[in-house]
C-alpha cells in the first residue's frame, strides 16, 4: 500500500485523468506517463517513460522549454512552463506544463511531478472539480487493476471490484488491513510506517509487499499511491494502485541465477552494434550488446539505454545525441556504460545516418567501442609519468637516453632542469661539453669512451659550471640495457648531489669543530643501549679514561677505572639505567693507570632507538681543575672566614673586658668577705660557705666567657650539628652586651617559642648573628633624636625555614643598595673592609640559605635577616610559631 522507490517500467497510474501527467526523478529524467499523455502524443506509454519528451516539445520552443524546466530543477520549487506539445496527427497544441517538487524528510528532493493542460482554447477549467465529480468512483472501479480510494486521514474509503475479488473479504473487513494479515507480517510493519510518513508529507509513495489473495497466498505486488488535491493544492483524495508483480520477482531472481550465464556469451558481433529510429529512439540492439548489460532487448529498445549511462555523463551524452540527430551529421563522443555486473566501463560511441535516394536521413546505425582498457593505460601512463618526474624532482634526478652510434639523446624534464637548460633544446652530448667543469670535462670523457669501447657500466662523480657561476656536483650511473646489430645503448641516471656534498662538508667541519670543542671543554659523548649492552664513545673519552681506541668498551672496563670508593655509586646507577630513569647526573673519581685521581661530571639522558629500544645519551666532562679549583676556593673562604672573625676580637675587647671583669670583680670581693667571716671569734663559718659559692659561681661565669670566646674565634674544621637559632643568637648577646650598653643601644629581643631546630655550624652561625648585631649598632651611632633600638627576632618563615631578622632604628638604606651592600669589599664605613656581609651571605648560603636586607617598614633604619632549613630530624614545629617575618 506504499511507494518506496519510484520505478522506470511503464505504469497506468491516472490512466483516466483527462491531462498529461508524468512524473520525473530528482535528475529531471521522466519516470512515468499516463495513457493520456501517450494516446494524445501517439507515443507508447513503454517507450515514453524512457525518452527525452523534448523531441514532442515544437522545435521553435524546445530549446526555451528546456532551460526553463532546467532552472526549476535548479530553484528546487514549483514552476510553470508554456509550449508547444505534438499530438499524433502531427498538430502542435499549446500546453501549460506545472512541475512541483516532492521532498524526503531530510528536506532532499527525490521526485518531480507534473501537470500538463491544454490551453490552446483558453479556459482551463477546474481540473480538480471533474476529478471529484459523480463519475470519479465509476472510473475508479473501470481502472483494469486493483485500486483504493484513501480519505486524507488514512481512513480507506472505496476499493473497485478487482481489488473486492483478490482479497475475497468486504470493505468493512479490509478496513482493518494494520490489525489484519492482509499484509505479510514481515511487510507489514514497514508498510504501515511508509504509508503514514507519504500521508503525512503528501508525496507520492511506491512500495513493494505482498498481499494475502483469497486463497490464503501470499503474492508480490507493487503499490504506488497519489495524491489528488484540488486548485489550491489541498489532497482530497488517496489513490493507491496495485500490480501483480509475483512473476517478475520470480523472474528477477532467475535473472539473478542467470546472470553468471549471460556474462559468458560471446556475440559474433566483437562490438556493441545498434540502430535507431529518427527520434532517437532504439529499434534494434546486438546481441553482444545486451549480453553487456545483461538486458533482454525489449527491456534495452527505447530509450532505455539512458539507464546504463553513469549519471555524470548522461546528460552530456544525452545533449550531444541529440545535437547529432538535429546536425543530420556522423558523431562520436565519449562516456561509461554501465555493465551486467554494475562495472562502469568506457565507451567510445560513434553514430552514422543512412539517407535514402533524396538523401534524407532514415535511420541512424552506431557502434559503441569499448576504451576502458586504453582510458586506464592512458591515466597509468599520464600517472607514472607524474610519478616519475615528481621522484626525479624530489631526488634531484634526471635520466638520459643515448645511442652512441647515432648520437641520439633523450634527456628527462629533471636532467633539462639540472643542466639548466630550456626544455626547448634539443638534446645533445654538447650540452654536457658545455656545462662540464674545465677541470673536469677529460676525466668525464675518458670513462665514457672507456664505457663504450668496453661495454660496461660507469658510476662517476664530476662537476658542472653553470653560467651563473655556480658549480653543482652530479653524481651519474649508467649501465647499457641493449644490444642491437652491435649497438650499444645506454641509460644513465644523472643525480644532482650539491646539496648533500654541502651537507658532508658541513658535517665534516661540524664533527671537527664538536672534537676541537670536546677537547677544549675536556668532555666526550657516549650512548649505551640496556638491552644490547652496546657502548659507543667519542674520541676525547678514550682520553679521559686513559684507554686506547681499539679497546673494546664495557661496562666492567669503565668500572675498572673508577676508584673504589664510588664503585657502588656506578652499580646503582646503571640499575637507575637499566630502570629507565629519564634523566641521571652524577660526579665520582677515576684512578689512572698512575694512581692519579680524576673527577669528572656525567648527565644522560633516555631516548629511543628507531626499534622502540631504550637507550641512553649521554656526556662526560673531565672536571678535575675545577674540583681543584673549587677545594682551593674552599680553603680560601674558611681562611677569609676566620680573618673575619678575629678582626672582630679587637672590636670587642671592652665588651670581653666587661664581661671577663664582672665576675673577676666579684670573685675578688667575695674572696675578702670570706677572710673576714673566718677572721672573727667565733668564725662565721656559714657566712664563709656562702661566700666560697658566689666565688665559684663568679669563676664560671668568667670561664664560661673564655670558652665562649675561644669557640668563636679558634680555627676549626667546620662541623654540623642540630642548632636552637635562638640559643646561638643568646650566646652572641652575651658577648655584645658591654658594646650594646656602652653604644646606648637598647636591646630587645623577640624569640619564639618551640623554634624547631636547623642543621649547621654553630660557630659560623654565632659569626653571621655577631656580624648582623654589630653593623646594625654601628648604624646608629649618629643617632640622637631617637632611642638607638635594636630588635632582634626569630621566627617560623616559609617552607619549612627558620629566621633570624635583625632591625635597627638608624640612618637607614637606599633601595639600591639592598643588594650591593653584600658585594665582596663594598662598604658603607670610612674604616670598613666590605667583607662581613660578603662572608656572611657565603656562610648562609652554604647551610642552603637565604641572607636579605630591605628599608624598615617602621620608616626608619634597616632590616637584615636570613633563614635556613629546618632540620628534618628537629620535632615538628609549635603551632604558635607560625608568624613568618
Amino acid at each position: 500500500m506504499l511507494g518506496h522507490s519510484l520505478m522506470i517500467n511503464p505504469n497506468r497510474v491516472l490512466d483516466a485523468l483527462p491531462a498529461l501527467v508524468w512524473t520525473a526523478g530528482p535528475d529531471g529524467r521522466v519516470n512515468f506517463v499516463n495513457r493520456w499523455c501517450s494516446e494524445f502524443t501517439g507515443l507508447s506509454t513503454e517507450s515514453g517513460s524512457r525518452r527525452p519528451w523534448r523531441v514532442v516539445i515544437h522545435p521553435h520552443d524546445r530549446r526555451a522549454s528546456f532551460e526553463q524546466w532546467r532552472s526549476v530543477r535548479a530553484s528546487g520549487q514549483a514552476g510553470a512552463i508554456e509550449a508547444r506539445v505534438r499530438r499524433q496527427d502531427g498538430q502542435y497544441r499549446m500546453f501549460l506544463i506545472q512541475a512541483s517538487p516532492v521532498r524526503d524528510d531530510a528536506g532532499q528532493i527525490v521526485q518531480w511531478c507534473g501537470l500538463g493542460q491544454e490551453i490552446e482554447d483558453a479556459n482551463h477549467g477546474d481540473i480538480d472539480g471533474r476529478l471529484m465529480g459523480p463519475e470519479f468512483q465509476s472510473i475508479v472501479d473501470n481502472i483494469a487493476v486493483p485500486a483504493a480510494v484513501i480519505a486524507p486521514n488514512g481512513e480507506l474509503e472505496h476499493l473497485n471490484q478487482l481489488s473486492l475479488e483478490f482479497f475475497g473479504r468486504s470493505l468493512q473487513e479490509l478496513k482493518g488491513w494494520r490489525a489484519s494479515d492482509i499484509v505479510h507480517p514481515d511487510d507489514l510493519a514497514e508498510t504501515v510506517i511508509y504509508q503514514a510518513n507519504a500521508h503525512r508529507e503528501g508525496r507520492e509513495y511506491n512500495i513493494e509487499n505482498r498481499h494475502r489473495r483469497a486463497d490464503g497466498v501470499y503474492r508480490w505486488h507493487n503499490v504506488r499511491g497519489f495524491p489528488l488535491r484540488d486548485s489550491q493544492g489541498q489532497i482530497l483524495r488517496w489513490i493507491h494502485l496495485r500490480m501483480d508483480i509475483d512473476e517478475r520477482k520470480r523472474a528477477e531472481l532467475e535473472l539473478a541465477r542467470s546472470e553468471q550465464k549471460l556474462q559468458s556469451i560471446v556475440s559474433t558481433i566483437p562490438t556493441l552494434a545498434w540502430s535507431t529510429r529518427l527520434d532517437g529512439s532504439a529499434d534494434f540492439i546486438n546481441q553482444h550488446y545486451l549480453d553487456y548489460l545483461g538486458l533482454s532487448h525489449e527491456q534495452a529498445r527505447g530509450w532505455a539505454w539512458q539507464t546504463v549511462v553513469h549519471p555524470d555523463d548522461l546528460e552530456d551524452l544525452t545533449m550531444r545525441w541529440l545535437t547529432v540527430l538535429e546536425s543530420g551529421q556522423p558523431g562520436e563522443a565519449e562516456a561509461r556504460l554501465r555493465r551486467h555486473d554494475g562495472t562502469y566501463r568506457w565507451f567510445l560511441c560513434r553514430a552514422h545516418p543512412m539517407r535514402d535516394e533524396t538523401g534524407r536521413v532514415v535511420k541512424w546505425y552506431g557502434t559503441n567501442t569499448d576504451i576502458d582498457d586504453l582510458k586506464r593505460t592512458e591515466r597509468e601512463l599520464r600517472r607514472q609519468k607524474a610519478l616519475m618526474g615528481q621522484a626525479q624532482r624530489l631526488s634531484q634526478t634526471g635520466s638520459l637516453w643515448w645511442k652512441p652510434s647515432t648520437g641520439e639523446v633523450s634527456l628527462s624534464d629533471q636532467g633539462y632542469r639540472i643542466l639548466e637548460y630550456p626544455r626547448t633544446f634539443e638534446p645533445s652530448l654538447a650540452m654536457f661539453q658545455e656545462r662540464c667543469h674545465p677541470d673536469d670535462i677529460d676525466i668525464v670523457w675518458d670513462v665514457a669512451l672507456r664505457m663504450v669501447r668496453e661495454g660496461g657500466n660507469l658510476e662517476l662523480e664530476f662537476r658542472l659550471l653553470m653560467p651563473s657561476g655556480v658549480v653543482k656536483h652530479i653524481h651519474v650511473v649508467a649501465e647499457k640495457i641493449e644490444i642491437t646489430a652491435g649497438e650499444p645503448k645506454f641509460i644513465a641516471a644523472l643525480t644532482d648531489v650539491s646539496e648533500r656534498k654541502r651537507s658532508a662538508q658541513a658535517l665534516e667541519r661540524s664533527e671537527a669543530f664538536l672534537a676541537e670543542g670536546q677537547h677544549l671543554a675536556r668532555m666526550g659523548n657516549f650512548s649505551w643501549s640496556p638491552r644490547t649492552g652496546d657502548l659507543a664513545w667519542s674520541r676525547p673519552l678514550y682520553r679521559i679514561f686513559e684507554v686506547s681506541t681499539d679497546t673494546v668498551l664495557t661496562l666492567d672496563l669503565i668500572k675498572s677505572r673508577l676508584h673504589p670508593d664510588d664503585a657502588p655509586l656506578h652499580d646503582e646507577i646503571v640499575r637507575r639505567m637499566r630502570r629507565g630513569v629519564a634523566h641521571l647526573e652524577y660526579k665520582h673519581r677515576i684512578l689512572a693507570p698512575d694512581e692519579s685521581v680524576k673527577h669528572v661530571h656525567m648527565v644522560a639522558h633516555r631516548s629511543r632507538c628507531e626499534s622502540g629500544d631504550l637507550r641512553y645519551i649521554g656526556a662526560i666532562r673531565d672536571v678535575t681543575q675545577e674540583h681543584l679549583a673549587e677545594e682551593a676556593l674552599s680553603r680560601a673562604r674558611a681562611q677569609l672566614t676566620r680573618v673575619a672573625r678575629v678582626s672582630s676580637l679587637g672590636a670587642l675587647t671592652a665588651s670581653i673586658a666587661h664581661e671577663v671583669n664582672q665576675p673577676l670583680a666579684g670573685i675578688v670581693t667575695n674572696a675578702s668577705a670570706c677572710l673576714r667571716m673566718l677572721a672573727i671569734e667565733p668564725p662565721d663559718l656559714e657566712g664563709a660557705r656562702e661566700t666560697a659559692r658566689r666565688t665559684i659561681r663568679d669563676g664560671n661565669r668568667a670561664a664560661e666567657v673564655i670558652v665562649r670566646l675561644r669557640a668563636l674565634f679558634s680555627n676549626r674544621a667546620s662541623t654540623i650539628e642540630l642548632i636552637d637559632l635562638s640559643e646561638v643568637a643568646r650566646e652572641v648577646i652575651a658577648l655584645l652586651r658591654g658594646e650594646l650598653s656602652g653604644a646606648r643601644v637598647i636591646l630587645r629581643v623577640e624569640f619564639a617559642d618551640n623554634l624547631p631546630l636547623v642543621s649547621g655550624d654553630r660557630v659560623q652561625l654565632q659569626q653571621v648573628i655577631l656580624n648582623l648585631l654589630r653593623n646594625a649598632a654601628e648604624a646608629m651611632n649618629e643617632v640622637e633624636n631617637r632611642p638607638r633600638l635594636l630588635t632582634i627576632r626569630t621566627a617560623c618563615g616559609e617552607d619549612d625555614h627558620v629566621c633570624l631578622l635583625v632591625r635597627d632604628t638608624g640612618i637607614g638604606l637606599p633601595a639600591e643598595e639592598s643588594e650591593r651592600i653584600f658585594d665582596p669589599f663594598y662598604t658603607t664605613k670610612r674604616d670598613g673592609m666590605g667583607m662581613g656581609l660578603s662572608v656572611s651571605r657565603s656562610i648562609i648560603e652554604s647551610h642552603n640559605g637565604r641572607l636579605w636586607a630591605e628599608r624598615n617598614d617602621l620608616g626608619r633604619g634597616a632590616l637584615v635577616a636570613f633563614s635556613v632549613p629546618a632540620s628534618r630530624q628537629s620535632p615538628p614545629a609549635d603551632p604558635n610559631c607560625t608568624d613568618s617575618p
